[in-house]
């Protein structure tokens, strides 16, 4: 469940306001990658990536699944759009 709209609003701009984040969706929005994949796409450590990626899950931007080692990293663009065209509408 998304917390209140104010509260969820103000979590999408805390966690689009990196531009490595920003990067991460933009990519994401073609194809699910993993950490590894993000982190060498931003040009930063897999362990930055993963913070990176938990700062997007947390503000309900992306789902992470584990496969196996890996983590896939898939943005949720179907919840997003929802949650914000509903906010838009009042």
């Amino acid at each position: 469940m998304m917390p209140p709209a104010p509260l969820y609003m103000a979590s999408v701009g805390q966690a689009l306001s990196s531009e490595t984040r920003i990067r991460m969706v933009e990519a994401l929005a073609e194809t699910s990658m993993t950490v590894s994949e993000l982190a060498a796409l931003a040009g930063v450590h897999q362990t930055t990536a993963s913070y990176h990626c938990h700062q997007l899950e947390e503000a309900g931007l992306v789902s992470i699944q584990a496969d196996g080692t890996r983590r896939l990293v898939s943005l949720r663009a179907r919840e997003l759009h929802f949650q914000l065209g509903a906010n838009a509408k009042g």
